[in-house]
């Protein structure tokens, strides 16, 4: 009997024990355990945030070159105007020949640009800087050539005022290189030293025959001459 009452006891001690760690460990994560829990749910928000704003800075730092468009092979003017794009608020600097010629921001991602050339071969590009100074590599590289002056024309035949006794005559001449030649307003075959040879067809009585020759930047040079044909 009275062992079974200290056992009794015992195993109510052990109970009563076993009771208060519980209650303890309750308490413990009532407080400190939920403390931690929201701190580390809080590292976590923190994390990922910050994650998110590097990507997101990460994208804003991908600068990409400006482009430019339309631009001509060759001109016969000084200034030119070019049409480009980048991305809004960049600010964009054009370049000719290396030296810098025009600064501004832009106020849309589409944008127009004035370029003053040099006689000759000028090379043009654009390069764009972010709010934060951050630079671009430079746009594709063009190049454009201002020619000024007119092509060179030579009419080696006939002279002007010959007189022929047929209805066809062979019209002979010389022009400068890359340079388009047309006789009566239709196109002539030009060679590469610049020679052309073209039969004109005429009517009875005063003729004009009339030559153009127009280079790349669309300078023009025009010739007039005056064939009669007499029938015998």
């Amino acid at each position: 009997m009275k062992q079974f009452k200290k056992r009794q006891n015992y195993t109510s001690k052990q109970n009563l024990t076993y009771l208060v760690l519980l209650v303890l460990l309750i308490i413990f994560f009532a407080t400190v355990g939920l403390r931690f829990v929201i701190n580390a749910s809080l590292y976590i928000a923190g994390f990922r945030n910050n994650t998110q704003q590097e990507q997101t800075q990460s994208d804003n730092d991908i600068l990409l070159a400006p482009e430019l468009f339309n631009i001509p092979d060759a001109t016969n003017s000084a200034r030119i105007t070019v049409s480009g794009t980048a991305h809004k608020g960049d600010s964009i600097t054009t370049f000719v020949n290396n030296e810098e010629q025009e600064t501004f921001t832009l106020d849309e991602d589409d944008f127009e640009a004035s370029l003053i050339l040099t006689k000759g071969k000028n090379t043009i590009f654009a390069r764009s800087e972010n709010k934060e100074g951050n630079r671009t590599e430079d746009s594709e590289t063009y190049i454009i050539y201002y020619l000024s002056e007119k092509p060179t024309l030579t009419i080696d035949s006939p002279q002007d005022g010959t007189k022929i006794n047929n209805n066809e005559i062979l019209v002979q001449g010389t022009t400068s290189q890359d340079t388009s030649i047309k006789i009566n307003n239709l196109p002539v075959v030009v060679s590469g030293d610049g020679k052309f040879t073209y039969s004109v067809r005429i009517k009875e009585g005063e003729n004009i025959i009339r030559v153009v020759a127009t280079d790349v930047a669309g300078n023009e040079e025009v010739k007039e001459i005056k064939v009669i044909y007499e029938k015998d």
